[in-house]
C-alpha cells in the first residue's frame, strides 16, 4: 500500500494499520487512538503491560522483549530501521530498569 499519493492515502493507511494492530490484541488507549496497549506475561511470569506508540508509519515498542513485539509486524511489513531508538517524536529515548 502507498503511504503517498493520493489525499486519502494517510487515511487509508492509519485504517489499515489500525486493523493490524487490532488484530494481534492490541487495544486503543481513550485518550490517543495512536497509543496502544496490550497486558503480557514478563518472562519471570509476571504480568505487565506492553505500549505501542504509533506516528504515521513509526511503531515505538515499549516492552520488556520489543524485539518479540515487533517480529509480529514482520509478518505484514517490511521493518527499517528496527533497533533500540535514540529519540522518537523529538524527544531523547533511553532504557530503564528497575534497580
Amino acid at each position: 500500500m502507498a503511504l503517498y499519493g493520493l489525499k486519502t492515502s494517510g487515511a487509508a493507511f492509519h485504517t489499515y494499520l489500525a486493523d493490524i494492530i487490532q488484530s494481534l490484541g492490541w487495544k486503543p488507549c481513550l485518550a490517543d487512538p495512536d497509543a496502544w496497549y496490550h497486558l503480557a506475561k514478563t518472562p519471570e511470569g509476571n504480568y505487565c503491560y506492553e505500549y505501542l506508540m504509533v506516528y504515521v508509519d513509526d511503531i515505538l515498542a515499549i516492552s520488556c522483549d520489543p524485539k518479540l513485539v515487533l517480529d509480529e509486524f514482520q509478518a505484514h511489513f517490511d521493518m527499517k530501521g528496527v533497533g533500540p531508538p535514540k529519540y522518537y517524536l523529538g524527544a531523547n529515548v533511553g532504557l530503564c530498569q528497575n534497580e
